[in-house]
């Protein structure tokens, strides 16, 4: 298994909130958005993903998706 290192990085702080898990194809009936309570108190959503398919082809889109995500923040800033 390859070793995580660290990255040092400038410009601001992030937590990234990501959740995993794998289920058989016909066991998932419904994805409800989780619930992120802030350090103030409020209450936000973050919207689950869903992506289907094989091992592989769910490492393949997952890393689309990440690449996507960072391309559209930064494109925001």
């Amino acid at each position: 298994m390859p070793r995580l290192k660290v990255i040092e990085g400038r410009g601001r702080k992030r937590v990234l909130v990501y959740g995993m898990r794998l289920f058989e194809v016909d066991a998932v009936d419904k994805v409800n958005r989780a619930e992120i309570v802030t350090s103030d108190g409020r209450s936000t959503r973050v919207t689950m993903h869903v992506i289907e398919g094989t091992i592989a082809q769910i490492k393949k889109q997952l890393a689309a998706s990440i690449d996507a995500f960072f391309e559209l923040h930064d494109e925001v800033r």
